[in-house]
């Protein structure tokens, strides 16, 4: 997840198996449980 949409089209060229959604992290939520949530600068 990140604002910028060209750092999401960069993710997904780079790794196109995994999902990357393009949102406000403070406004992070999702309808069923996921496996695994990473940060590299949350804070």
């Amino acid at each position: 997840m990140d604002l910028s949409e060209t750092m999401i089209q960069q993710a997904r060229n780079k790794y196109p198996h995994l999902q990357f959604w393009g949102a406000n992290a403070e406004d992070f939520h999702v309808d069923k449980p996921l496996d695994a949530v990473f940060s590299n600068a949350a804070f």
